[in-house]
């Protein structure tokens, strides 16, 4: 009998032990499959595409509807899962507002509407994505395939409709190195022992031998001169006398002459323009941050837009001192 309990007692413990192991597999096939879910319909890219394609104009749709076709395959390329769905609708809405801004048919309605959709579709702040959005758009494939002036302008285009102009940094520390010119000094060569101009002729040497045949003076304690060879000198003159002049009186020290305001054109660089439907604005530099403006606004709190123009951009000082015309100029702050 005791035989036939410990028979039973191991037979039992040994089908625990493999319900156990059956279970913990299961347990952990169960936790791979949550990380690895997949899905048949990329529902927020859809929902953001459907969204936009309803409150934009129709001559935006087949621009949107290829960017659609793109963004699907960036959703099949990244598995099909969740977050390859959120990464496909930001891909979605940044290659679609650099599309129609490549166009010239992207304004702030559309901008917005874009933003929207796509913050709705993801549940995110909409901060959150306008600066997503940003960076998808300016490493895209469509920018980086046009000309380097043409990117520029859809890239200041994009931020200011995207309002993250505050945030741009051109070069910015992408445009840090500075270039020196430098000094030479010019030294005059000094001639060599053995040059020409060391050598001495002979027939410039005038010993003066006859000297040595003139009369002596008689030694005396008090005007014996062993190196005299000639009469003494006279005496020099008595000193003139001294005439202490009145001290002219001296006035307060003028203040140096007011050198005038710096050039404007050494402060600021005019490096873009964006056109809207409310009129132009300006995108300006001094090679740190980037500003912009209308016409008539002041930046900075120094300068006053007097005048934006397709090559060119007048600005002044506030206080009406100076006045300054500044070309166009996309890389006024490369290398700088």
């Amino acid at each position: 009998m005791d035989r036939e309990a410990e028979v039973t007692s191991a037979t039992n413990r040994t089908a625990a032990q493999a319900n156990l192991d059956a279970d913990r597999r299961t347990s952990q096939q169960a936790v791979a499959a949550e990380r690895q879910v997949t899905t048949a319909t990329p529902r927020r890219l859809e929902a953001t595409h459907h969204q936009v394609l309803a409150d934009t104009p129709a001559r935006a749709h087949r621009i949107l509807k290829a960017v659609h076709r793109s963004a699907l395959t960036a959703f099949e390329g990244g598995g099909r899962t969740d977050a390859a769905d959120r990464h496909a609708a930001c891909v979605y809405v940044a290659n679609a507002l650099a599309a129609l801004a490549a166009e010239g048919i992207l304004d702030e309605h559309d901008t917005k509407v874009a933003l929207e959709a796509l913050a709705d579709a993801r549940d995110d702040p909409i901060d959150a994505v306008r600066y997503e959005v940003h960076a998808a758009a300016c490493a895209g494939p469509l920018l980086v395939e046009l000309p380097p002036l043409v990117a520029c302008e859809i890239q200041l285009r994009l931020l200011v409709l995207l309002g993250v102009v505050a945030a741009g940094y051109l070069a910015m520390q992408m445009f840090s190195g500075r270039t020196t010119t430098p000094s030479v000094t010019t030294t005059t060569p000094r001639a060599g022992a053995g040059s020409q101009g060391d050598r001495i002729d002979p027939a410039e040497l005038d010993v003066k031998i006859e000297s040595l045949q003139q009369a002596r003076a008689t030694p005396s304690e008090a005007e014996r001169n062993p190196f005299r060879f000639q009469p003494k000198p006279p005496p020099p003159p008595p000193p003139m006398p001294q005439v202490t002049r009145p001290p002219t009186p001296v006035g307060p020290p003028q203040p140096p002459p007011d050198p005038g305001p710096t050039p404007i054109g050494n402060l600021v660089k005019f490096i873009g323009i964006v056109e809207t439907p409310n009129g132009r604005i300006g995108a300006f530099s001094d090679c740190r941050y980037t500003f912009s403006g209308r016409e008539g606004e002041i930046m900075e709190g120094r300068f006053r837009v007097v005048r934006i123009g397709v090559e060119s951009a007048v600005l002044e000082y506030v206080d009406g001192r100076g006045r300054a015309t500044l070309p166009l100029n996309g890389q006024a702050c490369v290398g700088k």
